[in-house]
């Protein structure tokens, strides 16, 4: 028979393996990181910024996570990768809530300047439905160099050739969405024309958001 202390001392280590199983099993149970894929970007290519856009005379990427897929790679085509948010200089906050028919969506990723080109923030807001998309979204396009271009009149739909593929089933549901956002006549009150408006510019974003929260 083992002495009175070794009994003590394996007791007490069984206990500890113990409780460091459960604290390994809460943490296994833990939700997946919100990840994305998001491309994003600013112009005077639509007819309301035509002659109106002070802050992106021409096409300029402010958002570039994750690669997008290839329809035409071989063997099979590849879809479009996600980075999870901590990661390369991203931060990923998001949910996607269905409301009957349709879907309340709270989307916001930060990424870092990584191109030179400042360091950006995209925010949107607003009704998303399944089959038709959504108009009069609420979106910020908020750089450190060029400023913050708001709008209230965006549009969703589910065409997203900057991302290299299409979704494989809904492209919203609880938790996730996959779309196309168009913001025609974003404006920054901050910046003025020649003719004394706002500067107006257009802000186009292929993007996947996933593991949001419902």
């Amino acid at each position: 028979m083992l002495p009175p202390m070794t009994l003590l001392h394996l007791a007490r280590t069984a206990g500890l393996a113990a409780g460091v199983g459960l604290v390994a099993s809460a943490c296994g149970s833990a939700p997946a990181p919100a990840q994305a894929y998001v491309f994003l970007q600013m112009s005077a290519d639509s007819p309301a910024a035509e002659g109106m856009c002070v802050g992106y005379l021409s096409e300029t990427t402010l958002i570039q996570i994750g690669m997008p897929g290839d329809p035409n790679a071989s063997p099979m085509p590849t879809a479009p990768t996600r980075v999870s948010t901590g990661a390369q200089h991203i931060e990923i906050a998001c949910s996607v809530h269905q409301e009957g028919d349709s879907f309340a969506i709270n989307l916001q990723v930060f990424q870092g300047d990584v191109a030179g080109t400042g360091s950006t923030t995209l925010t949107v807001s607003g009704m998303v439905s399944a089959s038709t998309g959504g108009t009069n979204l609420t979106s910020d396009v908020s750089n450190t160099i060029a400023g913050d271009y708001h709008s209230t009149a965006c549009t969703i739909s589910f065409t997203t050739p900057g991302a290299g593929a299409s979704p494989q089933g809904p492209p919203v549901a609880p938790g996730r969405i996959w779309a196309h956002l168009s913001c025609p006549a974003g404006q920054n009150s901050n910046v003025t024309t020649q003719s004394g408006g706002p500067s107006t510019c257009d802000a186009e974003a292929d993007f996947i958001f996933e593991n949001c929260g419902t």
